[in-house]
């Protein structure tokens, strides 16, 4: 039988923040003191990192973005135009960059982040759904039939290598992944080899110095 898409089990995936203006609004994590209010973790791509990486930038986010929203309104007239899906702010789920020379990385969205627009959310909008969607996700989008499925849907004409042109994997063709018909046993192993995995990564980033 065809195999249903992710995203006939509510999986999504969407583009999110881009602030018009990242030198005002966004600070890496040590530029902002502890005790200081309404700076907000914020996924936006970077290089290849499988399963886990660290979220080491901030965006500005006092009263729901009032002021980014302002900014993004005197230049375009109405925030959603650019500021998309906000409803989906701060749920857990996996994020990856959209635009990279090399393979697909889905990783961790950790609960209480932002998404950018080049650091896309794959998930669900309800937040258990949302966690075991992209988990599954996470761990599927490394095994050899869906790097093929990613690797052919992107163009056989772009490298693979660093250096290579960029390729932009597409939300859209994230969410129309296919999802297996899974047991129940069959979907907690795999959750909880991918977890294993997740964990492994973190552990490996908690060790390495920052640059």
């Amino acid at each position: 039988s065809q195999l249903r898409p992710a995203e006939a089990v509510e999986g999504i995936a969407r583009q999110g923040l881009a602030t018009c203006d990242n030198f005002r609004f966004l600070r890496l994590a040590h530029e902002v003191s502890a005790d200081a209010k309404g700076w907000v973790p914020l996924t936006k791509g970077g290089e290849y990192q499988p399963f886990w990486a660290d979220v080491p930038l901030r965006v500005t986010w006092i009263g729901d973005g009032k002021e980014v929203k302002a900014y993004i309104e005197s230049l375009h007239g109405q925030w959603s135009r650019v500021i998309q899906s906000t409803n989906l702010y701060r749920i857990p789920g996996a994020t990856y960059s959209e635009r990279t020379a090399s393979s697909l990385s889905l990783r961790v969205l950790p609960r209480d982040c932002i998404f950018d627009k080049v650091g896309p959310f794959v998930g669900a909008e309800r937040e258990q759904q949302s966690i075991a969607v992209a988990v599954s996700l996470i761990g599927m989008s490394y095994t050899t039939p869906y790097r093929f499925l990613t690797e052919t849907s992107v163009g056989l004409r772009d490298g693979t290598t660093s250096g290579s042109a960029a390729r932009h994997y597409l939300p859209s063709m994230i969410q129309r992944l296919p999802w297996p018909e899974f047991n129940q046993a069959d979907q907690a192993t795999l959750i909880e080899a991918t977890k294993g995995a997740i964990e492994v990564a973190r552990e490996i980033a908690a060790t390495q110095e920052p640059n």
